[in-house]
């Protein structure tokens, strides 16, 4: 019995970290430069709705869906968002495919 409740436990344990991690400043921070498809899922919300999160020297970073997150970044000089604010220090709002169209 006692060893039943540890399994569970430590079940419980690991599956609270992997969602917690992905939930994580360090997670988002580890994302890739994909404009176009940021774009895409502004525009198509496939994933979930897209969220700015913040911005970290030139690029700001961004996160599609509810449950499981999609990271992007882009660089902040090549989009036009409404304002802008450090990773993580702000609430995330909800960005349009025109504010995340890549200008050249």
């Amino acid at each position: 019995m006692p060893r039943r409740i540890i399994v569970r436990f430590v079940g419980l344990l690991a599956v609270a970290t992997c969602i917690t991690g992905c939930y994580s400043v360090s997670y988002i921070h580890g994302a890739k430069e994909r404009p176009t498809d940021l774009w895409m899922a502004a525009l198509k919300h496939q994933e979930g709705p897209v969220y700015y999160v913040g911005s970290e020297g030139e690029f700001s970073y961004f996160r599609a869906g509810t449950v499981f997150w999609t990271r992007y970044k882009a660089q902040t000089s090549k989009i036009s968002l409404p304002r802008t604010f450090p990773l993580g220090k702000e609430k995330p709002y909800l960005v349009t495919q025109d504010m995340v169209y890549y200008h050249q």
